[in-house]
């Protein structure tokens, strides 16, 4: 459908995106990049704002993010919880030098984990794991053998990584993202490398994607 509609702005979810860029070679035989969008407005869940993802979103094809507020007369005043989790900047934008209030949305709040006293958001997690690409797919799964906040440790990781890695490879990179979610949010993870493909990607137009596999609920 998209490809015979050639639409030039794709409004969705940051795991939607990340969807549609794996699955396009697949299903139609060219990089997304090949469709000619030029507008990526996401929102809806986490990832958009996280380096990392956004890279990975942005590779084979620069344009615009470009939001538009819409402006409805005659309506009640709602409000409205949207559940997300905000870090508000004051400064000055140190890349673009805009000098209002920014926001990034950094996770969610019904998701916080709470490892040995640290706070730690799935989000923060899938964002050092995609540091690593193209070793891992970018998917991967927080496992829990009990209902949260509070975790054991140390924390079960399911990480996807890329085909062609050997058990060598695969080692070396195991101890490199353990080091590195460690460094970067003081967690002792337990990391299971599997194979490309085994975790369910998020499908559909209103996607947020699976971050949280709650084992407990299946025992």
């Amino acid at each position: 459908m998209v490809d015979t509609t050639r639409p030039k702005a794709i409004v969705g979810t940051a795991p939607l995106t990340e969807y549609l860029i794996e699955k396009c070679p697949n299903v139609l035989g060219k990089d997304i990049g090949a469709l000619g969008i030029k507008i990526l407005l996401c929102a809806g869940a986490p990832g958009a704002g996280i380096p990392s993802i956004r890279k990975k979103i942005e590779d084979g094809v620069i344009g615009h993010g470009i939001c538009t507020a819409l402006e409805h007369e005659a309506k009640p005043f709602l409000k409205y919880a949207w559940g997300d989790l905000f870090q508000v900047f004051t400064k000055e934008c140190p890349g673009c030098g805009f000098k209002g209030l920014r926001v990034r949305i950094v996770g969610r709040a019904d998701e916080m984990l709470i490892v040995k006293g640290v706070n730690v958001y799935p989000t923060a997690i899938k964002g050092v794991i995609n540091t690593f690409l193209p070793r891992v797919t970018g998917e991967m799964r927080i496992v829990l053998d009990a209902p949260g906040p509070m975790v054991q440790t140390p924390l079960k990781l399911g990480v996807e990584h890329a085909p062609g890695l050997g058990k060598e490879d695969i080692g070396l990179l195991r101890e490199e993202l353990a080091k590195e979610i460690r460094s970067k949010l003081e967690v002792r993870p337990d990391i299971e490398l599997v194979a490309p493909d085994t975790f369910e990607r998020a499908g559909g137009i209103s996607a947020k994607g699976t971050l949280v596999e709650k084992k407990y609920k299946t025992n």
